[in-house]
């Protein structure tokens, strides 16, 4: 919902897909960004999604869970649980910082 992600039509996004952008999602978002109190988070992510119900710019049809498999075989240094430093999804654009996060495994 941030006017940073918004992408023109044509152009690929992997994010913001549905390409809404407002101020007051702006301001939300800032808030949530720049706030350690979890109330005021809580607060603002309320006022994210009050929006995105009044403004309805997407129906979801499901939740749109990212997900990979990995195999430590040869290559160490994926996102665990532990350290989720990124995403597996290939679609996503913290792809490269898995790929150079990667160490061969040596015997």
């Amino acid at each position: 919902m941030s006017s940073e992600t918004v992408k023109p039509v044509g152009e690929k996004t992997f994010e913001n897909y549905h390409r809404f952008a407002s101020p007051e999602a702006d301001a939300l978002l800032a808030t949530f960004a720049g706030s350690t109190d979890e109330a005021a988070q809580t607060e603002a992510v309320n006022g994210l999604q009050a929006q995105f119900d009044a403004e309805a710019p997407v129906i979801p049809l499901f939740a749109g869970p990212e997900w990979g498999m990995f195999t430590d075989t040869r290559f160490t240094g994926f996102p665990t649980e532990s350290d989720p430093y990124a995403t597996l999804s290939t679609k996503s654009p913290t792809t490269v910082l898995v790929l150079t996060s990667l160490e061969p495994v040596t015997k």
